[in-house]
């Protein structure tokens, strides 16, 4: 059983959660995620990630906060090898979403 870990980010985007959704789906796409999931009646969106050095997954959580949209993003890695040693798993996940949003 891999030994995990988690980090949370929010943050605020001028965009309606309809449109939000699709942009997200994009950048899982692009990000090369795997075995994404969407809820279209929730607003959420769920997705594996795995390289050579990296394992784990992502959840995104669409919030209306105003005229716009909070983006919630959950990250968890696996730490149980010699390359969690160096960057977190979990914010390389992060930023591979977040690169191609």
């Amino acid at each position: 059983m891999p030994i995990r870990k988690s980090i949370e980010t929010t943050y605020s985007v001028d965009k309606n959660r309809d449109e939000m959704l699709s942009c997200c789906n994009l950048a899982l796409e692009k990000g090369k995620f795997k075995d994404v999931s969407i809820n279209k009646t929730l607003y959420t969106l769920s997705a594996k990630y795995r390289t050579l050095t990296v394992v784990g997954y992502i959840e995104i959580t669409l919030l209306p906060e105003g005229a716009g949209t909070s983006v919630k993003v959950k990250s968890t890695g696996n730490v149980d090898n010699i390359y969690a040693m160096f960057a977190s798993p979990a914010k390389k996940i992060t930023e591979a979403f977040k690169e191609n949003l």
